[in-house]
């Protein structure tokens, strides 16, 4: 890890939740910066990449403690806890208020602004599934099994709420958006592309963490067959995707099957998603007109999944590896040429932060500000995203 990364690291995280406290007892009463067009301030998947994105600064800062094997700092680790305590006592409690009551059948909410209307706040299923995720990183970060029982318990309940819309029982769905009460789907009910596969992985890394499953004897294997059923048939039938987002998802899911003995759907999908990011990446650096503002967080998953997968081909076909590598990094450096071209308000994923003046910016871009930046560190290092990091 170079120190220009790291700074450039740093900065695109501190541009959204700085200044943080710079001691552990700070970090108690440490009160997150608002996210701007968020509900109350807090949108569910921007803090989730902000927590993981501290637990990979953790790792990247540590320090000799005089133990044998430098230990991750704990300061960045209180933030990310903090970040995530103070996220879910707001997004765990209804949209209407005050009072803000606890939602009546658990979960998160999203975080929009608006309570009615077309683009209303509710619950997403890959929202929920990046927190339960970040629970479990959390959880192994710390130590403290209790993130991990917290995710294997909301998994299991939002389960039977986002598979109960379906017309064939023998044929499951995952409906993509539910209203905050988990009652009724919303967006027509429609299956995310990207959910089932999501969730396969992400109810496989909880169950197999261990210590808390069998603790408090919270087994999701039903809920995986469920998972496994659909991911086989998106398989069987060709799955495939023009959004850099989901295909970046989709990398980053099944990287952490890739390779193994048994799980073939998981290379197969990944080498499909590969070569739709490259399909789509060359036809950007023909068309630079494509790329609106509104498509650099999504560009930057593809570069996080891209990353996570090249990690797992080092050994196996270390050529390939470099070349999904090479590729995230021509995703990241034709942002950087486009923000020099608009007279360097975006100034590259090495050069610091994305800093533009907000008098400058158009609405899109002001209220994507939060998470293209958090994604932005994690497509420049995975960290806790990737496989054997933690370790």
């Amino acid at each position: 890890m170079d120190q220009q990364t790291l700074t450039a690291f740093t900065s695109h995280l501190a541009n959204i939740y700085g200044p943080w406290p710079s001691t552990l007892e700070e970090t108690e009463k440490w009160i997150p910066r608002p996210l701007t067009d968020a509900h109350r301030g807090r949108y569910l998947w921007t803090d989730s990449f902000a927590i993981l994105d501290f637990v990979t600064l953790a790792y990247l800062s540590k320090y000799d403690n005089d133990q044998q094997q430098p230990s991750p700092s704990p300061l960045y680790l209180s933030l990310a806890t903090r970040l995530l305590t103070y996220t879910t006592s707001i997004l765990s409690t209804t949209h209407s208020g005050p009072p803000y009551t606890p939602l009546p059948n658990g979960g998160l909410r999203i975080g929009k602004p608006t309570a009615h209307g077309p683009d209303q706040d509710g619950q997403y299923y890959h929202y929920l599934l990046v927190y339960l995720f970040t629970l479990n990183r959390l959880s192994l970060a710390t130590s403290h099994t209790s993130h991990n029982t917290r995710a294997l318990h909301l998994a299991k309940h939002i389960h039977k709420h986002f598979t109960a819309h379906t017309s064939f029982p023998d044929r499951p769905h995952i409906t993509w958006k539910l209203d905050e009460t988990l009652s009724y789907p919303l967006s027509g009910g429609r299956e995310g592309n990207v959910d089932p596969i999501m969730a396969y992985s992400v109810f496989r890394l909880l169950q197999s963490t261990g210590a808390a499953a069998e603790k408090e004897n919270v087994h999701l294997a039903p809920e995986i067959a469920v998972y496994e059923s659909i991911v086989k048939r998106k398989v069987e039938h060709g799955w495939t995707s023009s959004d850099m987002l989901d295909i970046g998802m989709t990398l980053w899911s099944c990287h952490w099957f890739c390779g193994e003995e048994g799980e073939e759907w998981a290379d197969m999908l990944c080498e499909t998603a590969a070569e739709c990011a490259e399909t789509i990446l060359n036809i950007k650096l023909k068309k630079p007109s494509l790329s609106s503002p509104s498509l650099a967080f999504r560009d930057y998953g593809a570069c996080l999944g891209l990353k996570c997968y090249a990690s797992t081909l080092v050994s196996s076909n270390p050529a390939k590896a470099r070349k999904l590598q090479a590729l995230a990094e021509e995703i990241l450096e034709s942002w950087e040429r486009r923000g020099k071209e608009k007279g360097g308000r975006h100034r590259g994923h090495k050069g610091g932060v994305l800093d533009i003046d907000d008098d400058d910016e158009d609405e899109e871009e002001v209220w994507l500000k939060p998470i293209t930046e958090v994604m932005h560190c994690a497509a420049l290092v995975p960290g806790a995203f990737m496989k054997g990091f933690l370790s």
